[in-house]
Protein backbone atom coordinates (compact mmCIF):
# COMPACT_ATOMS: atom_id res chain seq x y z
CA UNK A 1 0.00 0.00 0.00
CA UNK A 2 2.59 2.05 0.71
CA UNK A 3 3.99 2.04 -2.70
CA UNK A 4 0.40 2.55 -4.11
CA UNK A 5 0.28 5.44 -1.93
CA UNK A 6 3.69 7.32 -2.78
CA UNK A 7 2.55 7.03 -6.49
CA UNK A 8 -0.29 9.20 -5.66
CA UNK A 9 1.74 11.72 -3.81
CA UNK A 10 4.09 11.45 -6.76
CA UNK A 11 1.75 12.47 -9.49
CA UNK A 12 -0.10 9.73 -11.60
CA UNK A 13 1.45 11.69 -15.00
CA UNK A 14 -1.55 10.34 -16.66
CA UNK A 15 -1.18 10.04 -20.45
CA UNK A 16 -4.49 10.04 -22.17
CA UNK A 17 -3.79 9.01 -25.76
CA UNK A 18 -5.11 5.79 -25.61
CA UNK A 19 -7.96 6.65 -23.72
CA UNK A 20 -11.52 6.54 -25.03
CA UNK A 21 -14.47 8.80 -25.01
CA UNK A 22 -17.63 7.51 -23.60
CA UNK A 23 -20.47 7.98 -22.50
CA UNK A 24 -21.57 7.11 -18.70
CA UNK A 25 -24.72 5.37 -19.93
CA UNK A 26 -22.35 2.98 -21.49
CA UNK A 27 -20.22 1.88 -18.52
CA UNK A 28 -23.21 2.01 -16.13
CA UNK A 29 -26.89 0.46 -16.41
CA UNK A 30 -29.98 1.50 -14.60
CA UNK A 31 -31.40 -1.47 -12.87
CA UNK A 32 -35.49 -1.38 -12.19
CA UNK A 33 -36.55 -4.72 -11.00
CA UNK A 34 -39.09 -3.99 -7.85
CA UNK A 35 -40.47 -6.00 -4.99
CA UNK A 36 -43.52 -6.23 -3.65
CA UNK A 37 -42.92 -6.08 -0.30
CA UNK A 38 -45.71 -8.17 1.14
CA UNK A 39 -44.35 -11.59 -0.51
CA UNK A 40 -40.12 -10.71 -0.06
CA UNK A 41 -37.78 -12.47 2.56
CA UNK A 42 -36.02 -9.17 1.75
CA UNK A 43 -35.58 -7.53 5.44
CA UNK A 44 -33.22 -3.91 4.84
CA UNK A 45 -34.06 -0.82 3.47
CA UNK A 46 -31.97 2.02 2.03
CA UNK A 47 -32.86 6.12 2.66
CA UNK A 48 -31.54 8.37 0.95
CA UNK A 49 -30.92 9.97 4.84
CA UNK A 50 -29.02 6.67 5.15
CA UNK A 51 -26.32 8.00 2.52
CA UNK A 52 -23.84 9.87 3.51
CA UNK A 53 -21.95 12.73 1.20
CA UNK A 54 -18.65 11.70 -0.80
CA UNK A 55 -18.68 7.94 1.33
CA UNK A 56 -18.68 5.42 -0.36
CA UNK A 57 -19.41 3.40 2.78
CA UNK A 58 -23.44 2.30 3.64
CA UNK A 59 -23.09 2.81 7.82
CA UNK A 60 -26.87 3.23 8.32
CA UNK A 61 -29.84 1.65 6.83
CA UNK A 62 -33.29 0.23 8.06
CA UNK A 63 -35.59 -2.89 8.90
CA UNK A 64 -38.55 -3.78 7.01
CA UNK A 65 -40.66 -4.46 10.39
CA UNK A 66 -39.45 -1.14 11.92
CA UNK A 67 -40.89 1.54 10.14
CA UNK A 68 -43.97 1.70 7.72
CA UNK A 69 -42.61 3.14 4.26
CA UNK A 70 -44.25 4.80 1.32
CA UNK A 71 -44.91 3.10 -2.37
CA UNK A 72 -41.76 4.40 -3.41
CA UNK A 73 -39.92 1.89 -1.95
CA UNK A 74 -40.07 -0.68 -4.23
CA UNK A 75 -36.60 -1.29 -6.10
CA UNK A 76 -34.29 -4.15 -5.45
CA UNK A 77 -30.59 -3.74 -5.38
CA UNK A 78 -27.86 -6.70 -4.92
CA UNK A 79 -24.94 -6.67 -2.94
CA UNK A 80 -21.84 -4.73 -5.05
CA UNK A 81 -24.61 -2.30 -6.71
CA UNK A 82 -24.43 1.25 -6.50
CA UNK A 83 -26.96 3.59 -4.78
CA UNK A 84 -26.79 6.99 -6.12
CA UNK A 85 -29.12 9.92 -4.77
CA UNK A 86 -30.77 11.76 -7.55
CA UNK A 87 -32.71 14.23 -5.84
CA UNK A 88 -30.00 17.28 -4.66
CA UNK A 89 -27.14 15.52 -6.36
CA UNK A 90 -24.94 18.34 -4.96
CA UNK A 91 -24.58 15.92 -2.08
CA UNK A 92 -22.76 13.47 -3.49
CA UNK A 93 -24.60 10.44 -2.03
CA UNK A 94 -22.81 7.60 -3.94
CA UNK A 95 -23.00 4.18 -1.77
CA UNK A 96 -21.64 0.92 -2.60
CA UNK A 97 -24.40 -1.81 -1.21
CA UNK A 98 -22.83 -4.09 1.40
CA UNK A 99 -26.14 -6.53 1.36
CA UNK A 100 -28.95 -7.06 -0.65
CA UNK A 101 -32.52 -4.70 0.22
CA UNK A 102 -34.70 -2.49 -0.78
CA UNK A 103 -34.45 1.46 -1.92
CA UNK A 104 -36.67 4.34 -3.50
CA UNK A 105 -37.13 4.64 -6.76
CA UNK A 106 -35.44 8.26 -6.67
CA UNK A 107 -32.58 6.26 -5.69
CA UNK A 108 -30.56 4.56 -8.76
CA UNK A 109 -29.62 1.24 -8.95
CA UNK A 110 -26.82 0.93 -10.50
CA UNK A 111 -24.19 -1.58 -11.91
CA UNK A 112 -20.84 -1.22 -14.03
CA UNK A 113 -20.75 -2.54 -17.29
CA UNK A 114 -17.95 -4.82 -16.50
CA UNK A 115 -16.98 -4.79 -20.09
CA UNK A 116 -15.78 -1.60 -20.09
CA UNK A 117 -15.11 -0.47 -17.03
CA UNK A 118 -13.47 -2.52 -13.39
CA UNK A 119 -16.70 -2.11 -11.31
CA UNK A 120 -14.19 -1.08 -8.75
CA UNK A 121 -13.26 2.45 -10.21
CA UNK A 122 -16.76 3.34 -11.75
CA UNK A 123 -17.81 4.83 -7.54
CA UNK A 124 -15.05 7.17 -8.15
CA UNK A 125 -16.08 8.59 -11.08
CA UNK A 126 -19.84 9.51 -9.77
CA UNK A 127 -17.64 11.40 -7.03
CA UNK A 128 -15.21 13.18 -9.17
CA UNK A 129 -16.04 17.24 -9.69
CA UNK A 130 -16.83 16.83 -13.03
CA UNK A 131 -19.80 14.09 -12.75
CA UNK A 132 -21.51 16.34 -9.93
CA UNK A 133 -21.37 19.27 -11.84
CA UNK A 134 -22.58 17.31 -14.87
CA UNK A 135 -25.85 16.33 -12.45
CA UNK A 136 -26.22 19.43 -11.06
CA UNK A 137 -26.46 21.62 -14.09
CA UNK A 138 -28.89 19.18 -15.78
CA UNK A 139 -31.63 18.90 -12.38
CA UNK A 140 -34.82 19.91 -12.83
CA UNK A 141 -36.34 21.67 -9.97
CA UNK A 142 -36.03 24.25 -7.79
CA UNK A 143 -37.08 23.44 -3.91
CA UNK A 144 -35.81 19.83 -4.31
CA UNK A 145 -33.75 19.28 -7.36
CA UNK A 146 -33.32 15.81 -9.29
CA UNK A 147 -31.65 14.30 -12.29
CA UNK A 148 -33.63 11.85 -14.75
CA UNK A 149 -31.38 8.94 -15.74
CA UNK A 150 -31.28 9.81 -19.14
CA UNK A 151 -28.99 12.65 -18.17
CA UNK A 152 -26.10 11.35 -16.69
CA UNK A 153 -26.40 9.09 -19.28
CA UNK A 154 -25.29 11.33 -21.65
CA UNK A 155 -22.30 12.27 -19.56
CA UNK A 156 -18.96 11.78 -21.71
CA UNK A 157 -15.72 11.45 -20.08
CA UNK A 158 -12.39 9.71 -21.26
CA UNK A 159 -12.05 6.22 -19.98
CA UNK A 160 -8.47 4.36 -19.63
CA UNK A 161 -7.87 1.00 -20.86
CA UNK A 162 -8.85 -1.67 -18.53
CA UNK A 163 -5.18 -2.64 -17.11
CA UNK A 164 -4.93 1.00 -15.88
CA UNK A 165 -8.14 1.69 -14.67
CA UNK A 166 -7.26 -1.41 -12.38
CA UNK A 167 -4.52 0.15 -11.26
CA UNK A 168 -5.67 3.32 -10.45
CA UNK A 169 -8.84 1.94 -8.71
CA UNK A 170 -6.55 0.26 -6.83
CA UNK A 171 -4.39 3.28 -5.53
CA UNK A 172 -7.87 4.86 -4.39
CA UNK A 173 -9.14 2.53 -2.52
CA UNK A 174 -5.90 2.58 -1.05
CA UNK A 175 -6.57 6.08 0.31
CA UNK A 176 -9.90 4.69 0.97
CA UNK A 177 -8.08 2.10 3.29
CA UNK A 178 -6.09 5.37 4.97
CA UNK A 179 -9.51 6.83 5.33
CA UNK A 180 -10.87 4.74 6.87
CA UNK A 181 -8.75 3.81 9.05
CA UNK A 182 -9.07 7.26 10.94
CA UNK A 183 -12.34 6.85 10.77
CA UNK A 184 -12.03 3.87 13.26
CA UNK A 185 -9.30 5.61 15.43
CA UNK A 186 -11.91 8.56 15.71
CA UNK A 187 -14.38 6.51 16.88
CA UNK A 188 -11.57 4.77 19.15
CA UNK A 189 -10.48 8.31 20.69
CA UNK A 190 -14.23 9.50 20.94
CA UNK A 191 -15.09 6.20 22.77
CA UNK A 192 -12.28 6.84 25.42
CA UNK A 193 -13.08 10.72 26.07
CA UNK A 194 -16.77 9.65 26.67
CA UNK A 195 -15.27 7.19 29.48
CA UNK A 196 -13.08 9.47 30.43
CA UNK A 197 -16.24 12.57 30.90
CA UNK A 198 -18.25 9.31 33.07
CA UNK A 199 -15.61 8.75 35.46
CA UNK A 200 -14.53 12.73 36.06
CA UNK A 201 -17.57 14.10 35.40
CA UNK A 202 -20.57 11.73 36.58
CA UNK A 203 -20.88 12.11 40.64
CA UNK A 204 -23.46 11.63 43.50
CA UNK A 205 -25.80 14.17 42.79
CA UNK A 206 -25.26 14.97 46.69
CA UNK A 207 -21.41 15.70 46.35
CA UNK A 208 -22.06 17.85 43.62
CA UNK A 209 -22.14 22.34 43.86
CA UNK A 210 -23.29 24.85 41.55
CA UNK A 211 -21.47 26.58 39.20
CA UNK A 212 -21.96 29.82 40.56
CA UNK A 213 -19.90 28.49 43.43
CA UNK A 214 -16.31 28.44 41.75
CA UNK A 215 -16.83 31.90 39.76
CA UNK A 216 -16.45 35.09 41.20
CA UNK A 217 -19.26 36.98 38.92
CA UNK A 218 -20.85 36.96 35.78
CA UNK A 219 -20.44 39.37 32.96
CA UNK A 220 -23.75 40.41 30.53
CA UNK A 221 -22.56 40.78 27.01
CA UNK A 222 -23.43 43.48 24.66
CA UNK A 223 -23.26 44.91 20.69
CA UNK A 224 -22.26 48.01 20.17
CA UNK A 225 -23.95 50.40 18.05
CA UNK A 226 -23.38 49.96 14.18
CA UNK A 227 -24.76 53.54 13.84
CA UNK A 228 -21.87 54.79 16.08
CA UNK A 229 -19.13 53.65 13.47
CA UNK A 230 -15.80 55.06 15.35
CA UNK A 231 -16.72 52.32 17.96
CA UNK A 232 -15.38 49.62 14.70
CA UNK A 233 -13.15 51.92 13.10
CA UNK A 234 -9.47 50.83 14.05
CA UNK A 235 -10.62 48.46 16.59
CA UNK A 236 -8.53 46.68 19.08
CA UNK A 237 -10.53 44.40 20.88
CA UNK A 238 -12.11 40.90 19.94
CA UNK A 239 -15.28 40.85 19.82
CA UNK A 240 -17.91 37.74 19.10
CA UNK A 241 -21.17 36.38 18.84
CA UNK A 242 -22.25 32.80 19.25
CA UNK A 243 -21.20 32.00 15.71
CA UNK A 244 -17.42 31.91 16.34
CA UNK A 245 -17.96 30.24 19.56
CA UNK A 246 -17.05 26.54 19.10
CA UNK A 247 -14.33 24.13 20.84
CA UNK A 248 -12.84 24.63 24.21
CA UNK A 249 -10.25 27.96 23.30
CA UNK A 250 -10.99 30.88 21.41
CA UNK A 251 -8.55 32.85 20.47
CA UNK A 252 -9.83 35.32 18.06
CA UNK A 253 -12.57 37.72 17.42
CA UNK A 254 -15.38 37.94 14.99
CA UNK A 255 -15.05 41.69 14.64
CA UNK A 256 -13.20 44.08 16.84
CA UNK A 257 -14.30 47.40 18.69
CA UNK A 258 -12.98 49.98 20.35
CA UNK A 259 -12.02 51.16 23.97
CA UNK A 260 -15.02 53.92 23.58
CA UNK A 261 -17.44 51.20 22.51
CA UNK A 262 -16.44 49.13 25.92
CA UNK A 263 -16.86 52.64 27.46
CA UNK A 264 -20.14 53.82 25.80
CA UNK A 265 -22.08 50.81 25.52
CA UNK A 266 -22.97 47.64 27.21
CA UNK A 267 -20.40 45.90 26.04
CA UNK A 268 -18.03 44.63 28.31
CA UNK A 269 -14.01 43.49 28.45
CA UNK A 270 -13.58 39.47 30.10
CA UNK A 271 -9.64 38.88 30.76
CA UNK A 272 -8.30 36.28 29.23
CA UNK A 273 -8.04 33.00 30.98
CA UNK A 274 -11.55 32.98 31.48
CA UNK A 275 -14.81 31.59 30.07
CA UNK A 276 -17.14 32.36 27.71
CA UNK A 277 -20.66 30.54 27.73
CA UNK A 278 -23.64 30.66 24.64
CA UNK A 279 -26.76 31.51 26.87
CA UNK A 280 -28.67 32.51 23.73
CA UNK A 281 -28.89 31.12 20.54
CA UNK A 282 -25.48 28.95 21.30
CA UNK A 283 -26.46 27.11 24.45
CA UNK A 284 -23.92 24.87 25.76
CA UNK A 285 -21.39 26.58 23.91
CA UNK A 286 -18.26 27.18 26.45
CA UNK A 287 -14.94 27.80 25.88
CA UNK A 288 -11.63 29.39 27.30
CA UNK A 289 -10.71 33.19 26.28
CA UNK A 290 -6.89 33.26 25.90
CA UNK A 291 -7.36 36.64 24.38
CA UNK A 292 -8.86 39.35 26.50
CA UNK A 293 -12.17 40.36 24.20
CA UNK A 294 -15.96 41.20 24.22
CA UNK A 295 -18.97 39.63 23.68
CA UNK A 296 -22.55 40.22 22.08
CA UNK A 297 -25.22 39.82 23.95
CA UNK A 298 -25.90 36.26 23.35
CA UNK A 299 -22.88 35.64 25.21
CA UNK A 300 -22.23 35.74 28.89
CA UNK A 301 -18.34 36.26 30.57
CA UNK A 302 -17.82 33.56 33.57
CA UNK A 303 -15.13 35.13 35.43
CA UNK A 304 -13.53 32.05 37.25
CA UNK A 305 -12.47 31.77 40.63
CA UNK A 306 -8.83 30.09 39.78
CA UNK A 307 -8.60 29.26 43.70
CA UNK A 308 -10.94 26.66 43.70
CA UNK A 309 -11.13 25.72 40.25
CA UNK A 310 -8.66 24.61 37.37
CA UNK A 311 -10.48 26.84 34.43
CA UNK A 312 -9.62 24.09 32.02
CA UNK A 313 -11.01 21.39 34.03
CA UNK A 314 -14.02 23.33 34.39
CA UNK A 315 -14.55 24.03 30.34
CA UNK A 316 -14.14 20.37 29.73
CA UNK A 317 -16.66 19.49 31.94
CA UNK A 318 -19.13 22.26 30.58
CA UNK A 319 -18.42 21.07 27.59
CA UNK A 320 -18.64 17.12 28.46
CA UNK A 321 -22.11 15.27 27.27
CA UNK A 322 -22.67 14.69 30.82
CA UNK A 323 -23.23 18.33 31.44
CA UNK A 324 -24.93 19.02 28.48
CA UNK A 325 -27.68 16.75 29.57
CA UNK A 326 -27.93 18.77 32.66
CA UNK A 327 -27.84 22.49 30.60
CA UNK A 328 -29.91 22.02 28.40
CA UNK A 329 -33.26 21.27 29.57
CA UNK A 330 -33.02 24.73 30.90
CA UNK A 331 -32.78 26.08 27.33
CA UNK A 332 -36.17 27.61 26.91
CA UNK A 333 -38.07 29.97 24.12
CA UNK A 334 -39.26 28.61 20.92
CA UNK A 335 -37.42 29.74 17.81
CA UNK A 336 -34.36 31.30 19.77
CA UNK A 337 -33.13 28.92 22.95
CA UNK A 338 -31.87 30.95 25.76
CA UNK A 339 -30.72 30.06 29.36
CA UNK A 340 -31.47 32.75 32.38
CA UNK A 341 -28.35 33.61 34.28
CA UNK A 342 -29.38 32.18 37.26
CA UNK A 343 -30.08 28.52 35.89
CA UNK A 344 -26.44 28.71 34.47
CA UNK A 345 -24.87 29.48 37.72
CA UNK A 346 -27.45 26.79 39.30
CA UNK A 347 -26.45 23.95 37.25
CA UNK A 348 -24.60 21.29 39.24
CA UNK A 349 -20.58 20.59 38.75
CA UNK A 350 -18.55 17.93 40.20
CA UNK A 351 -15.43 19.77 41.90
CA UNK A 352 -12.88 17.17 43.44
CA UNK A 353 -9.76 18.29 44.92
CA UNK A 354 -6.93 20.30 43.20
CA UNK A 355 -4.83 17.18 42.29
CA UNK A 356 -8.08 15.15 40.74
CA UNK A 357 -8.87 18.13 38.76
CA UNK A 358 -5.32 18.35 37.25
CA UNK A 359 -5.19 14.08 36.40
CA UNK A 360 -8.99 14.97 34.70
CA UNK A 361 -7.54 17.89 32.74
CA UNK A 362 -4.66 16.09 31.10
CA UNK A 363 -6.32 12.97 30.58
CA UNK A 364 -8.85 14.54 28.74
CA UNK A 365 -6.83 17.25 26.64
CA UNK A 366 -4.32 14.52 25.74
CA UNK A 367 -7.60 12.51 24.01
CA UNK A 368 -8.71 16.03 22.50
CA UNK A 369 -5.15 16.97 21.39
CA UNK A 370 -5.20 12.98 19.62
CA UNK A 371 -8.57 13.83 18.24
CA UNK A 372 -7.72 17.39 16.24
CA UNK A 373 -4.74 15.68 15.18
CA UNK A 374 -6.65 12.54 13.91
CA UNK A 375 -9.81 15.13 12.38
CA UNK A 376 -6.22 16.88 10.22
CA UNK A 377 -5.04 13.66 9.10
CA UNK A 378 -8.83 12.39 8.05
CA UNK A 379 -9.71 15.92 6.26
CA UNK A 380 -5.85 15.79 4.95
CA UNK A 381 -6.73 12.59 3.50
CA UNK A 382 -10.26 13.34 1.53
CA UNK A 383 -8.73 16.43 0.14
CA UNK A 384 -6.16 14.54 -1.20
CA UNK A 385 -8.36 11.49 -2.53
CA UNK A 386 -10.55 13.26 -4.19
CA UNK A 387 -7.47 15.49 -5.90
CA UNK A 388 -6.72 12.13 -7.37
CA UNK A 389 -10.30 11.18 -8.49
CA UNK A 390 -10.16 14.76 -10.07
CA UNK A 391 -6.84 14.13 -11.72
CA UNK A 392 -7.87 10.68 -13.75
CA UNK A 393 -11.38 11.95 -14.16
Amino acid sequence: MEALLKKGIDGLNLDRSDWQLVKFGDVATQQKQSVDRENTDLTRYVKGEHMYSEDLHLREWGELKDEYLGPAFIRYFEKGDMLYGSRRTYLRKVTIAPFEGITSNTTFVIKANEDLIDKNLLPFLMLSDEFTEHSIRNSKGSVNPYINWKDIANYEFLLPPKEQQAEIAELLWAMDEVIESTLALEENLKSQLMACEKAFFYNDPKSLVKLGTVLKKSISGGTPSTIEASFYADGKIPWITTKILSGDFISEGESYITESAIKNSTAKLLPLGNIVAGTRVGVGKFAINEIDLSFSQDVSGLVVDHQKVDVEFLVYQLNSYILQNRILPFARGTTIKGITKDDLLNVKITLPSSEDQIEARNKIKAIKVALSCVLLKYNGSKFFQQSLINQVF
